[in-house]
């Protein structure tokens, strides 16, 4: 989807008079196509995979946390999304590894939310000098094994849904009411919608209804419950998610796959997310994971 798509779904949902203020919401992103590699086939050093087994750069180890080795989630070429990149906000080159402790739920103290060197390493050296793990770490239990995937890349736009924090910013800067004052000024009878409830049939109906159409690259998170992860980020300024503004970057969505074998809970899904001013100065440790299930 591009953005004049947007603007006709806009149009065709009634929301014509609103549309060129929605679309400054509107975020640019990659969506991630994976599709699984034969049996006994591998890929190229360095090259995007989902799943498999990671390139690690000269003397990196398997990441461990709390004393396991993490899940290999991802692992993206940066020359691979270059030309998707709208907003240039990747280096042009290097790769990006990303990984999860698949493992917390093991631990007294529950958490799901990951920060830290472990969750995303990022390399910048000459990729020939990259090493394939040779095999998964033995404290990886089998269902922690991730089918190697190769990745198709594709652009598309993104608007907030009713679930994520920019939407209520968007709601009141937009529509200018709620949809509960919006109905105490104008009623709209049963069988009429506001403009509000219609702008959430249609993002409501934008996104992807398989999970694994899920994966994407930057855009706003598709959640799996009914509460943005951005909500859980780090805020020093005591502010609340929806007021962050431009601060924190959704960096990459994995959900759950049945082609590459990730299952988290029922359904579930990995949210990467760096504050902007980390990605510009390539601070990938900085970066946090957020997981929700159901």
């Amino acid at each position: 989807m591009d953005k004049s798509k947007l603007s006709e779904l806009l149009i065709n949902a009634g929301l014509g008079e609103y549309k060129a203020a929605i679309l400054e919401y509107a975020k640019p992103c990659i969506r991630l196509h994976a599709s699984l590699v034969e049996d006994g086939k591998t890929l190229s050093l360095g090259a995007s995979r989902i799943g498999g087994l990671p390139d690690l750069p000269p003397d990196v180890g398997w990441p461990v946390r709390n004393g396991r080795p993490c899940e290999f989630i991802a692992q993206i070429n940066l020359k691979d999304v270059a030309a998707f990149d709208e907003q240039q906000l990747l280096p042009r080159e290097g790769v990006l590894l990303f990984f999860f402790d698949g493992g917390f739920y093991q631990d007294a103290d529950i958490s799901l939310y990951q920060s830290g060197r472990e969750t995303i390493i990022f390399y910048d050296g000459d990729l020939s000098l990259l090493e394939r793990a040779a095999d998964f770490p033995v404290l990886l239990d089998p269902f922690q094994h991730y089918k190697l995937c190769v990745i198709q890349f594709e652009r598309d736009w993104m608007l907030p849904n009713s679930w994520n924090a920019a939407f209520r910013t968007l709601e009141e800067r937009v529509f200018q009411f709620t949809e509960r004052q919006n109905r105490d000024v104008m009623p709209y009878r049963d069988t009429m919608l506001s403009p509000v409830e219609n702008y959430r049939r249609l993002t409501k109906d934008c996104i992807p209804k398989a999970d694994s159409d899920k994966h994407h690259l930057f855009g706003y998170a598709e959640p799996v419950i009914q509460d943005d992860p951005a909500y859980s980020f780090p805020n020093d300024e005591g502010e609340e998610a929806e007021m962050l503004g431009n601060d924190w970057v959704l960096l990459l969505q994995i959900s759950c796959d049945d082609v590459t074998g990730m299952l988290w809970g029922d359904t579930s899904s990995l949210y990467y997310s760096i504050r902007k001013q980390d990605l510009i100065a390539r601070r990938f440790e900085n970066a946090v994971c957020e997981m929700q299930f159901s």
